[in-house]
């Protein structure tokens, strides 16, 4: 994982912390699941793939490549 994206990962988990501390969401645990794309697209991809399909997650949270963030978005679309 990337140190860019380490700071976003970190702070995630620590806001997912103190709600559930506050009883969750709508009385739901948030249980976060991390992958790591390892800074590859095609990768980014798959991971994606198997958090949608296999892991069932209900929302994502991701890096912007600030220089061509049309190309991760697109892959969610998909879905």
């Amino acid at each position: 994982m990337a140190i860019s994206e380490t700071s976003l990962r970190d702070m995630l988990l620590f806001a997912f912390d103190e709600i559930n501390k506050s009883g969750g969401v709508l009385g739901k645990q948030i249980d976060p699941v991390i992958v790591d794309g390892a800074s590859d697209w095609p990768t980014f991809g798959e991971k994606a793939k198997q958090l949608l399909e296999e892991d069932k997650v209900a929302v994502t949270f991701r890096m912007l490549d600030i220089r061509k963030p049309q190309d991760g978005a697109a892959r969610f679309r998909k879905r």
